[in-house]
């Protein structure tokens, strides 16, 4: 990084509206996911952000392997730029790339190694989710450590989800973490996202609680 101070922030959608009719005085205290959406208009709004990934919980998940078949916790869906801002040691694969196809699967070591033995090579091998989707391994990583912010046991591509996904706002369940440019000063920076809530949020929070209640 050549010595130059870098800050990522977990975007935390907070604050209140009284601009929406169908929803006046809308609040939701310290929600920490976000809209579908969020990153890119982050990315757009915003010169200081030079990275913003999302994530999603994919929760209890199947992979098979021929006769072995197992449930799987901590596998999330991510943005094809995930490594461009969170650091990992890489045992197999191209980072650059681990994500750039539908149905692309990076994996732990342990995961690799439970799946297909300790022979290696796994990069080209592929795990069939209960659906029936085939999923290719493109990478894989060494064990996250259990002291991270964000354990994982697998990622699957985001550009898995179905192609009319980006035109809705996705559900209120994508982690949005920001990587800020070299010396922004990320208190100043939070400061200037108090727009975000009244144009982004206080509409698509208030359909959630409307549908959730």
């Amino acid at each position: 990084m050549g010595g130059r101070k870098r800050n990522l922030m977990l975007f935390v959608a907070t604050g209140s509206s009284s601009k929406t009719p169908l929803c006046p005085a809308t609040r939701l205290p310290w929600v920490r996911r976000n809209f579908f959406p969020m990153a890119p208009a982050l990315s757009k709004d915003y010169p200081e952000v030079e990275e913003a990934v999302r994530l999603w919980d994919n929760g209890k998940t199947m992979f098979r392997n021929g006769g072995q078949r197992f449930y799987e916790n901590k596998i999330f869906l991510a943005d094809s730029n995930v490594f461009r801002v969170f650091t990992h040691k890489f045992i197999e694969g191209d980072p650059q790339t681990a994500l750039s196809e539908p149905n692309s699967l990076v994996l732990t070591q342990s995961l690799a190694v439970k799946y297909f033995g300790n022979s290696g090579a796994y990069v080209g091998k592929t795990l069939e989710n209960a659906s029936g989707d085939v999923y290719k391994v493109t990478v894989v990583i060494k064990d996250v450590p259990k002291n991270s912010h964000l354990l994982f046991n697998a990622l699957i591509s985001r550009s898995s989800l179905p192609a009319d996904f980006a035109n809705s706002s996705g559900g209120f369940g994508f982690f949005t973490y920001v990587l800020l440019k070299p010396n922004v000063d990320a208190p100043a920076f939070e400061k200037e996202l108090a727009p975000v809530y009244d144009k982004y949020l206080a509409l698509n929070i208030c359909f959630a609680r409307n549908e959730w209640d």
